[in-house]
């Protein structure tokens, strides 16, 4: 047999926000989002914090799914310049794996088989995911670590839901994928872009200042110019690239429209093999892709799993222009120092068949 090769490790990047339900002045429900730093008068980090600590002594099982899993550890950070707090992230190892059918083990190597996997049991992988907010946004950013193809993307939902409702009855969580900077800006270099959209609105010519709303109907007229498979200098290009990627205003892109006209939004179609993905500027989520760390990150030689301190520097560093992208911080000046302090965080420690949780202070739960 050919030389093994460690699975492929992948991160992807969400945008998360708590919304909850509530009644207006006319008794109908509307929906409203809840700050990342008050969940039932703590942070949301510490909120899911506590609710991984309390559930770390045991393996849960979803016998629908057929999925065991379980804590690992989990740690709270505050990111800061000077004496500001930046951001704060909470990090942390999920175990989990699936069962429900006997699986013959074999070894790659030899080819001969080594053990039979029962219907009963599991083989459970370490999953890592982080939770990045600051003070001045209702916005956070979720990143969740892959094997290969998996991953536990609705199992974190899962828990960030159950952990908040436990203080906030009627709140859900909305979790929308973020387009990779890496990937995007190799999605422009390779000259893949189909087509541009561009999404307009006609200005008003007519003074409005002196009338009410009942005198006169809202009439912008909503445009869509679409230029199919154009042909864009390197120049605009980069212009195009830096738009999307830093957020600047889409006013730098008025020379693509009338003077009476503002751009509300604008899409790039790209065709990637015989597929079509778009990529929306406005909500910059439509398209979630994995960034391959697999040689980034350092691995264990001998499981080939992330070493977990590497994996959440590696998130730490990866994070931060998907934070300034989303203006939940601000970008940092040049030859700023963010250091990063550990408030809090906790481990199992194995003691006669059963799972202790131990604390900094040394506290067993």
């Amino acid at each position: 047999m050919e030389g093994i090769t460690m699975k492929s490790i992948g991160l992807c990047f969400y945008s998360f926000t708590i919304v909850k339900e509530v009644l207006d002045k006319k008794g109908k429900k509307k929906e409203e989002y809840v700050p990342l730093n008050n969940i039932g008068g703590i942070k949301v980090t510490e909120c899911v914090y506590n609710y991984l600590k309390n559930k770390a002594t045991s393996y849960e099982d979803d016998s629908v799914k057929e999925k065991i899993s379980k804590p690992e550890n989990a740690d709270i950070v505050q990111a800061q310049i000077g004496n500001n707090p930046y951001f704060s992230s909470m990090h942390s190892i999920i175990k989990s794996g699936e069962y429900g059918v006997e699986i013959e083990l074999i070894n790659a190597e030899t080819g001969k088989k080594t053990h039979t996997q029962n219907k009963k049991e599991a083989g459970v992988l370490p999953f890592g995911f982080a939770l990045y907010i600051s003070n001045v946004s209702s916005k956070g950013i979720l990143v969740t670590q892959t094997f290969g193809t998996s991953g536990l993307l609705t199992h974190i939902k899962n828990i960030l839901e159950l952990a908040i409702k436990q203080s906030i009855s009627n709140a859900y969580v909305v979790v929308k994928s973020v387009l990779p900077h890496q990937y995007f800006q190799q999605l422009m270099d390779k000259r893949s872009i189909n087509a541009l959209v561009v999404e307009t609105k006609k200005k008003s010519s007519e003074d409005l200042s002196d009338k009410d709303s009942e005198d006169f109907s809202m009439s912008y007229k909503s445009t869509e110019k679409i230029y199919k498979v154009p042909i864009i200098s390197d120049k605009f290009k980069k212009k195009l690239s830096k738009v999307f990627r830093d957020r600047e205003a889409l006013s730098e892109l008025n020379f693509l429209v009338s003077d009476d006209e503002r751009i509300e939004n604008i899409k790039i179609v790209f065709k990637v093999g015989n597929k079509f993905k778009s990529v929306n500027y406005n909500t910059f989520f439509n398209l979630k892709i994995s960034q391959d760390i697999s040689n980034l990150v350092t691995r264990n030689p001998e499981t080939g799993h992330p070493v977990q301190e590497s994996l959440y520097q590696f998130m730490d560093d990866a994070v931060q222009p998907y934070l300034i992208a989303m203006d939940i911080i601000v970008a940092p000046q040049d030859n700023v120092t963010i250091t990063y302090n550990l408030l809090k965080h906790f481990y199992l420690r194995e003691n006669n068949d059963r799972f202790e949780v131990i604390e900094p202070n040394g506290t067993i739960h």
